[in-house]
């Protein structure tokens, strides 16, 4: 049986490669093949910079095959577990749209490079005087980030409650993030802080290591935010639901005691799966995590294991847990839950 799918594009697997353009390739193999593209996995995993060393047992080399199925193959023992249906043309679609993906990522790149000498934020026109529209320029890592920003009309250095939104809403239209935030947003509207809404762009390569740098240039973002609204920051907030939870455990697992509470939702950390992985760096932290038992979308395994263990060590940590509501649990979560009054008595522990 034939098995196809996307790499980057890199001369480790140049023998099976079946179409390639740019930064991106479609490649093909074989069953007699699997034993050496377990291999040249290996390899390129181990070149590869971005892959924190530490998580390399729990990294997997994903592919499709002509029975219309979803496989992948452990880094640690090369065992292959068949996964799900995944139609084969879905597959291709994908490689041709990660293609465009790419080239206008490279052109945002060396725009950026050549355009901007260091970090900086530009407005943008916006119906919504209350929800300022603006772009970050973050010159280092070559990157933009369209976010809204409601300031407070205090005239003194207030809260600042960052909302980190779900895979729905990835892209750079600074539309689609803030419309998730208005189930969030309701709670508040009568709160005296300032709101940052940032969204994740539509990068692509190794899931983890895009949140993470993303993760990191919002944090660059908020420090540069001084020049525009007045912060407490001893009482900066982060909350995020899935893809956003997972972007609230890397904040302030990648920046200890910056962030004076978080609150992440139908979360997932791998992370805490790593040998390596030391829960004593979240001891100064305060944490409320939520998730439902019944969430097939992202399972409750991460956050689960992370309340176990932060508990353990007396960090400040709550969780509730829904036996239903599945992936959609953050609604009532924020209806029905007393987040905004824990929320807001948290401070930075310095």
């Amino acid at each position: 049986m034939k098995y196809y799918t996307i790499i980057k594009n890199d001369d480790i697997f140049a023998k099976y490669i079946k179409e390639s353009d740019g930064d991106i390739a479609l490649i093909s193999f074989c069953d007699d093949d699997i034993q050496d593209i377990y291999m040249l996995f290996k390899q390129s995993c181990d070149k590869e910079q971005t892959i924190d060393k530490s998580l390399l047992s729990l990294v997997n080399f994903e592919f499709c095959g002509e029975d219309n199925y979803f496989y992948k193959m452990s880094y640690e023992t090369g065992d292959i577990k068949k996964i799900k249906k995944w139609s084969l043309n879905r597959l291709f679609t994908q490689y041709k749209n990660n293609v465009e993906t790419a080239k206008k990522l490279e052109e945002k790149k060396k725009y950026i490079a050549c355009n901007y000498e260091s970090d900086c934020i530009i407005k943008q026109k916006s119906f919504f005087t209350n929800y300022e529209k603006y772009v970050f320029i973050d010159r280092e890592n070559l990157r933009t980030i369209a976010f809204r920003l409601k300031k407070s009309n205090q005239n003194k250095k207030m809260p600042l409650v960052i909302y980190f939104h779900g895979a729905g809403a990835i892209g750079e239209d600074n539309k689609k993030q803030f419309l998730e935030y208005q189930c969030m947003g309701l709670g508040l509207s009568k709160r005296k802080c300032n709101v940052l809404v940032p969204q994740s762009g539509s990068e692509i390569g190794e899931n983890i290591s895009i949140i993470t740098s993303y993760c990191k240039s919002v944090n660059k973002l908020v420090k540069n935010l001084s020049e525009i609204v007045q912060i407490d920051y001893d009482r900066v907030y982060i909350v995020g639901a899935s893809y956003g939870g997972a972007c609230v455990w890397y904040s302030i697992y990648g920046f200890p005691n910056f962030y004076a509470a978080a609150i992440p939702l139908m979360g997932y950390f791998p992370t805490c799966n790593a040998d390596t992985f030391d829960a004593r760096s979240f001891i100064d932290e305060n944490i409320w995590i939520g998730h439902a038992n019944n969430d097939k979308v992202i399972l409750i395994n991460d956050d689960k294991a992370m309340y176990e263990m932060l508990k353990n060590i007396n960090c400040n940590v709550k969780m509730t847990t829904y036996k239903k509501f599945g992936h959609a649990m953050c609604g009532v979560f924020f209806r029905k839950e007393k987040w905004k009054k824990w929320l807001f008595e948290q401070k930075r522990n310095i």
